[in-house]
């Protein structure tokens, strides 16, 4: 079939859609025509784009809904099977992978698990021929595609972004407050791929120098009554998920994002100089210690004899900053990240403080030459990450299909939800279940009901914590 043919598939199933969501009486009439077999003969999605597939899976969710002859018609015909592989991640990163080819995998996996929330729906036979073509392990897959280490980790993509609220709040829970946390530095592996993402997501520039990024566990200690996990207070706002990650501590891949030290867990005074995101800050680690470094380096600026730059820097040359800020004059070490130049000569430069996080622009006239003696001074900022929380996603519609799939299969049958628990799916959706999210949480809570009805499952669903998150307690 060539691109032109896809296309206009395309074009056919929207319009599909569109009259079957305007007037519900056409789906009979869709039906009538042909409409499932021919779909169901088309969406082999190693065959066809996955764009295409989308379209497909979305046309038979339309055409099924509240239609058993048409159910029957999609699982006795073979559409199960296609359906199911709508729902296989993509094991490999592939270098010709485009973000759009990913995001529409993401959308093909969404529909595929809307699909499969329709079949399922009240309807024990084909709940059996669905475990049988074993839809189970791929509904447990699929539970953690917004897992970073996750098994849908190379195959798709969905937006994350933090709100500018989530960013507020950080900034509110940490600035000018005395924090600790327990930090552990990023592997070399994993600083590579956080900067790469920083990078590509606008978030810090090409040009800033990161030698390491450390991930920190952070609480306020200065509350009388009890110490303030930062997370938990992003997360109990709503306004951050909790890192989905499901791999243990003891995990040779988790222990591999860490550089590993010989004492173990190492606990510091932290210092928020710059909020990035609700994710991400630069930090004096250490404390006091840092800040009285960073003030040292700040004296020898200001009481340096100013040398002024004989030539407009190139990106990422280091420089010292002298400018008048609230009427005092500021001076501090800075890198250059770019410059702006004027038609009279004159230039702008966007610089990065390497002692405190920040950027800014200045006036080429702000810059001197940085005194070799705090050349040799590594940056006394440190790049850092929040541990326990990750961005949501602008769409969780995924979970909400996949959790309630998960509802229907173990609503009856007790061969079922063995299965369920035998494939981690219990684990999954207790973690689904700490989201702040409404549908997914309803559809996942449900499933664990649906679970609990079998004694062994019982006692599983309290030692993972279960009780506590359906109460909505804290169990960290």
């Amino acid at each position: 079939m060539s691109n032109q043919n896809y296309i206009d598939t395309i074009a056919a199933l929207k319009a599909i859609i569109v009259e079957s969501l305007k007037n519900p009486g056409k789906r009979k009439e869709f039906v009538s025509e042909g409409s499932v077999e021919l779909i169901i003969g088309l969406c082999d999605i190693r065959s066809i784009p996955w764009s295409l597939g989308v379209y497909c899976a979305a046309t038979l969710r339309i055409l099924a809904h509240d239609n058993s002859r048409v159910k029957a018609k999609i699982v006795g015909r073979g559409g199960l099977s296609n359906v199911l592989k709508m729902c296989e991640p993509k094991t490999q990163s592939d270098d010709i992978d485009t973000i759009e080819d990913v995001h529409w995998r993401y959308l093909a996996h969404e529909q595929a698990a809307a699909v499969l929330h329709t079949l399922s729906y009240q309807n024990p036979t084909i709940q059996s021929e669905m475990v049988s073509c074993g839809a189970i392990k791929h509904l447990v897959k699929l539970c953690d595609m917004f897992d970073p280490m996750g098994c849908h980790s190379n195959c798709c993509y969905s937006v994350y972004q933090c709100s500018k609220d989530a960013n507020q709040l950080l900034h509110d829970l940490t600035f000018q407050k005395k924090l600790v946390g327990k930090v552990k530095e990023l592997s070399l592996d994993a600083l590579r791929k956080k900067a790469v993402n920083l990078v590509r997501t606008g978030l810090v520039s090409g040009s800033t120098e990161v030698n390491k990024i450390y991930s920190i566990d952070l609480y306020d200690t200065t509350t009388d009554y009890q110490d303030i996990r930062i997370s938990d207070e992003l997360i109990n706002s709503q306004l951050m998920w909790p890192d989905m990650t499901m791999s243990n501590a003891d995990d040779s891949e988790d222990q591999g994002k860490y550089v590993k030290h010989k004492d173990g867990e190492r606990w510091a005074d932290i210092c928020v100089t710059e909020v990035i995101d609700a994710c991400h800050f630069w930090a004096h680690v250490g404390g006091k210690l840092v800040t009285e470094k960073v003030e040292a380096i700040n004296r020898k600026l200001l009481s340096q004899v100013k040398i002024p730059l004989t030539c407009i820097p190139e990106p990422g040359t280091f420089v010292c900053v002298s400018e008048i800020v609230g009427g005092h004059k500021d001076s501090y070490r800075a890198q250059v990240l770019s410059t702006e130049h004027a038609t009279d000569g004159s230039f702008r430069a966007h610089v990065f403080a390497v002692d405190n996080g920040f950027t800014t622009k200045v006036s080429g006239k702000c810059l001197y030459v940085l005194p070799e003696e705090l050349l040799d001074i590594a940056p006394q900022a440190t790049l850092c990450c929040l541990s326990g929380i990750q961005a949501p996603p602008k769409n969780a519609e995924v979970l909400e299909h996949v959790a309630g799939v998960l509802r229907n299969l173990t609503q009856e049958n007790n061969s079922h939800r063995l299965y369920v628990a035998a494939q981690s799916g219990l684990e999954l959706l207790v973690k689904l279940c700490t989201i702040p999210n409404r549908n997914v949480c309803k559809q996942a809570a449900g499933a664990i009901v649906n679970l609990a009805m079998n004694t062994k499952v019982q006692v599983r669903i309290g030692f993972l914590g279960g009780i506590q998150v359906l109460l909505g307690k804290d169990i960290s």
